[in-house]
């Protein structure tokens, strides 16, 4: 079916071919064309987001399982931290590996430090130990999708709540020389910079300088978790996205109560980012339409 999809013009065609297809054959991902919601094209270049699972270790073993049955078609995960409960626990880290290790098997996975993860020198190390993210380091940054991913870490020690010193360093040459080649940059942190909600307040320290850095390089979206919630909100060209869903206990916010929930992000046309908020079990809870079009 899909090497016959070429030769079609009209993409309303090939979307309601797909779809009677995959009604007919019983496709795993039918919770994406629910009546009602903005279905992603499956055809987009996608990604998945998840934060926060630590001591949620049932909500967890529920999203890896949506995740390698029904979405595996994702080209990467990212972690936003808080992947274990007391930092530096090596059985807490076993277990949360072998939960892992499913969706591993899929597709390739990142890691943000959390401050459930670090919060000693050899806390740090026991992270570095097991985990083994690109060149091993704490804060990183790859290219995939034709996308620019940084890693930051909010975690060091004696640096706690900012970005600061060497990485502020590394983040503005990486930002220099690797985000303006890019069609997105996204970039990824525990701590909010701005928090909304049950941490609002507990600003980065530096999180007006590195607004100002993210907006004159381009970046369109940061994603962080720590608040155990899902909300977007923007602030000048700049989209901040919290996911703190992952299986860590939810409370009532301002806006409600929470929910534990992770997301898929799909590219679409350029500018246009769709993120789709998903239950444990996969279903889509909500969408939104993220306009990047305003960088310069």
């Amino acid at each position: 079916m899909f090497l016959m999809l070429k030769n079609f013009r009209n993409v309303g065609v090939v979307l309601g071919l797909f779809f009677i297809g995959c009604v007919l054959s019983g496709c795993k991902n039918e919770h994406i064309f629910r009546a009602g919601t903005t279905s992603p094209s499956p055809f987009a270049a996608s990604f998945l987001v998840v934060g926060d699972n630590r001591s949620g270790d049932r909500v967890y073993a529920d999203i890896v399982a949506a995740i390698t049955s029904s979405l595996s078609f994702a080209k990467c995960l990212i972690n936003t931290g808080d992947m274990i409960t007391n930092a530096g626990n090596r059985q807490q880290w076993a277990n949360f590996l072998k939960m892992t290790a499913p969706l591993a098997a899929k597709m390739p996975w990142y890691g943000v430090v959390g401050n459930h993860e670090v919060n000693s020198r050899a806390s740090q190390q026991i992270y570095q130990e097991v985990l083994n993210f690109p060149g091993n380091e704490l804060y990183y940054s790859f290219d995939t999708l034709n996308s620019h991913f940084i890693i930051l870490d909010t975690e060091i020690p004696g640096q706690i709540a900012a970005i600061v010193g060497e990485q502020l360093a590394w983040l503005k040459h990486d930002l220099q020389t690797r985000a303006p080649a890019a069609q997105y940059t996204f970039v990824f942190t525990h701590r909010p910079l701005f928090p909304q909600r049950s941490k609002r307040g507990s600003n980065l320290l530096n999180a007006d300088e590195l607004h100002q850095l993210f907006c004159q390089f381009g970046v369109d979206i940061v994603f962080s978790g720590h608040e155990h919630e899902y909300y977007t909100f923007q602030k000048d060209t700049l989209h901040y996205v919290i996911t703190g869903g992952g299986g860590a206990p939810v409370g009532k916010s301002p806006a409600g109560p929470g929910f534990h929930h992770f997301l898929l992000v799909e590219l679409l046309a350029p500018g246009k980012i769709l993120i789709q908020v998903l239950d444990v079990h996969g279903k889509i809870i909500q969408t939104e339409v993220l306009n990047t079009e305003t960088h310069p």
